[in-house]
């Protein structure tokens, strides 16, 4: 199954590990504690989208496959 999840105004992978994306490449996944999270693979997702730890984020499913 893939999952595409629109951040801001990017469409981005749903990922199981950081390793299902080449390294740069910004993901989400769900992380140890259980939340969805938004990572570069080998880089500051932070950075990237400009968001800090708090801030509010509309999150969207825009494709589902099989």
């Amino acid at each position: 199954m893939k999952i595409k999840i629109k951040v801001i105004t990017q469409e981005i992978d749903f990922c199981k590990t950081y390793s299902d994306v080449a390294s740069g490449k910004l993901l989400a996944t769900i992380g140890g504690h259980g939340y969805l999270e938004l990572s570069i693979n080998q880089g500051n997702a932070a950075e990237y989208v400009d968001l800090k730890t708090g801030d509010k984020l509309l999150v969207q499913i825009v494709g589902l496959s099989v």
